[in-house]
């Protein structure tokens, strides 16, 4: 089955800065992709009440997971070496 991409200038700014998104059929779509990022967030990110909230608890896990990622890739390249 071949997928269809359909490509379009999503957000040109003041500055003349475009934002290019794909949409295809399947795996590769925003859909299916948001809805499995959705569901990797934790039920206390996803049952809060209001907005303010959800982008600090949001930001909160991105910089725990991205210091766990950073430890991971140290660890590896000492253990490499």
């Amino acid at each position: 089955m071949c997928a269809r991409v359909v490509s379009f200038n999503l957000l040109t700014s003041a500055l003349g800065l475009s934002v290019g998104l794909s949409f295809v059929n399947g795996k590769r779509t925003i859909k299916y992709k948001c809805t499995k990022l959705w569901n990797t967030l934790t039920d206390d990110i996803k049952e809060t009440k209001s907005l303010q909230s959800f982008k600090y608890n949001l930001k909160k896990l991105l910089v725990v997971l991205g210091l766990i990622r950073m430890f991971v890739y140290y660890i590896h390249r000492i253990y490499s070496m």
